[in-house]
């Protein structure tokens, strides 16, 4: 990548007209629809062969909202096996893209679908305006079936732009959708391929050859990171034992999670992370002794436990997954687990499940944390304050801020107000783990001075001569 250039353009991902499933193939969004807030989805879809496919499916367990591709090529919404009484809409012709919006008001329920120039609505009854369970899926239901349809691109709001996916074919060949408002590439996540659709000639995403010869380095954990309106990035947000934030995850075998903190209190038993049904069942979490230790579980303690002593206000980086357990230097493969699910979503500043008598909340400072799910990021948590003053955690992946669930507030470092700044990370290959990077927002310009570039959304990029 040379200095005084721009990153993206050429080599990113490729646009498509829209991809196709063959009955196999879906996307899974990574948003949980809340229907206690205004949604709408606006998209393009194409009816391909006699068979049920969902263009959108939201599932919640009792209820669940779904956009489907019928069998008699007409388009219909439903809550639960209810046709939400809005009628059906009529394709034109198999295999033409059709412009689709529904569009939903919280407060009054209403529901209105257009199909090009045909529109209906109907109401949404009280009981089921609920916060969904599970995450919303592009192509099925919720078990993975019924995926027929060509999908072009598509755009939801929830209320604010949560995705907005173009279908595309990655360098290397795989098909998917690229969120523009994350910059994540979303692959299949059934069996099967996806069939490409005819290439529109743009190009969206970072530079992907770059990527490949290993110039990307990683994500800035300390960025300067681009917020809505209103919100403010801090750099850290402390608790005093009484606070936490509840990340909505359940963790399984497949969950990754990184995250920093210091001035962490390990005079008592504390729960920093995570949830579990005891220290050798269903456990993901860090928790730390009384005797100045803190430590790592995955899955089962006796077999995956990583303990570290902790020295004054040292920073603590940690990451725990299914591949091994790391605190600052100290690492533990994990050596055995089975397929779990934690007994309830994860905690941060405190345990949720089975815990010994006496284990409280944490007294820490939190920098940053992100949770993966199959290596896709699913939380990517900025300390920040909200428009009404309240500190938190802002994630980025579905733009939505994580307030106190617990008493009291959180206690807020530095507000962020530089665009160019010194970040300590190790990965940078800089013995001391400083560099000086350039921080530049969209488009990617490489300042000749630049040894380093952090862009917009936090991504690290390697500057060559």
């Amino acid at each position: 990548m040379a200095k005084g250039a721009y990153i993206g353009g050429s080599n990113g991902y490729r646009v498509l007209e829209y991809i196709e499933a063959t009955g196999t193939q879906y996307i899974d969004t990574g948003i949980i629809l809340d229907l206690r807030k205004d949604l709408k989805i606006e998209c393009q879809a194409g009816w391909t062969v006699s068979e049920r496919g969902m263009l959108l499916y939201g599932f919640s367990g009792e209820y669940n909202l779904s956009i489907e591709l019928y069998s008699d090529t007409v388009l219909r919404v439903y809550n639960r096996g209810e046709i939400i009484p809005i009628g059906s809409l009529t394709f034109g012709k198999l295999r033409e893209l059709a412009s689709i919006s529904v569009d939903y008001t919280a407060t009054t329920g209403e529901l209105v679908a257009e199909l090009e120039t045909q529109a209906k609505s109907g109401v949404l009854g009280e009981p089921k305006r609920v916060l969904h369970t599970q995450n919303a899926r592009l192509g099925a239901n919720a078990s993975g079936g019924n995926a027929y349809g060509m999908f072009g691109p598509m755009k939801i709001y929830n209320p604010n732009l949560v995705r907005d996916f173009v279908p595309c074919i990655k360098a290397a060949g795989e098909i998917g959708m690229y969120d523009k408002v994350n910059d994540v590439f979303y692959t299949n996540a059934g069996s099967g391929t996806f069939i490409a659709g005819a290439e529109t000639g743009e190009v969206v995403g970072p530079d992907v050859a770059n990527e490949v010869q290993g110039v990307y380095l990683g994500i800035d954990n300390f960025a300067k990171r681009q917020l809505p309106s209103g919100y403010t990035q801090v750099e850290y947000i402390e608790s005093t034992g009484t606070q936490y934030i509840d990340t909505g995850l359940v963790l399984n075998q497949n969950s990754k999670l990184e995250l920093e903190m210091s001035h962490f209190d390990t005079g008592i038993q504390r729960m920093v992370f995570g949830s579990r049904k005891s220290a050798t069942e269903q456990n993901f979490s860090i928790i730390s002794g009384n005797s100045n230790n803190i430590v790592a579980d995955f899955y089962n303690y006796n077999y995956n436990r990583l303990s570290y002593i902790v020295n004054s206000d040292e920073p603590l980086e940690m990451s725990i997954s299914k591949a091994k357990l790391k605190i600052n230097g100290s690492e533990k493969a994990v050596s055995t687990y089975s397929p779990f699910t934690t007994p309830g979503t994860a905690y941060l500043f405190n345990g949720n499940g089975s815990y010994p008598t006496g284990y409280t909340a944490a007294i820490m400072r939190l920098y940053y944390c992100r949770i993966y799910d199959n290596n896709r990021l699913v939380r990517d948590f900025v300390p920040a304050i909200n428009p009404d003053g309240v500190a938190g955690l802002y994630d980025t992946v579905n733009q939505r801020f994580y307030a106190n669930a617990g008493s009291g507030a959180f206690e807020v470092g530095e507000v962020y107000a530089s665009t160019a700044h010194t970040v300590r990370r190790s990965y940078f290959g800089d013995e001391n783990g400083i560099a000086q990077v350039w921080y530049s927002l969209n488009p990617y310009f490489i300042p000749a001075d630049a040894s380093r570039l952090i862009t917009a959304d936090g991504k690290i990029f390697e500057c060559k001569e």
